[in-house]
This record gives structure tokens, sequence and C-alpha cells, in this order.
């Protein structure tokens, strides 16, 4: 939250908001970490359930492979 509201608080900085495609398999991954860098989008961690949803009891999966979209 401090480097959040030390940018905001520097002069000249402005936030851009622009919208991204969806990402494929919207269900199924919680709580990654993602970001923007040299303008691909990086969705990295969280959990994974290709079995269904979180809030339904199913075995959390893991996804060895990485996949880098342009």
């Amino acid at each position: 939250m401090l480097s959040a509201t030390s940018l905001l608080a520097a002069e000249g900085s402005k936030l851009t908001w622009k919208a991204l495609p969806d990402l494929p398999g919207k269900l199924g991954v919680a709580g990654p970490f993602a970001g923007a860098h040299n303008g691909a989008l990086i969705v990295a961690g969280g959990a994974n359930f290709p079995e269904g949803v979180p809030w339904r009891p199913t075995t959390e999966g893991y996804n060895s492979p990485k996949v880098y979209y342009d």
C-alpha cells in the first residue's frame, strides 16, 4: 500500500487503465499475482482448481507449463 501511495503522490505521474483480453479458462484460477511488463500481461502463482470452483470440494491441480500470450 505504501508504494501505491507514493506513486500517486509523485508529481506528474499518471495511472492509465486499458481493457485487456480475457484469460483462457476464466474459472479455475484463484488469487494469482498479475501485472504488465513491456506490454505483456504476466499472471503467476495462485491456486488452480481444474475440476471446478474453490468453494466446492475438489482436488487442487498443478500445471507446470508456462504460457505466454503476445
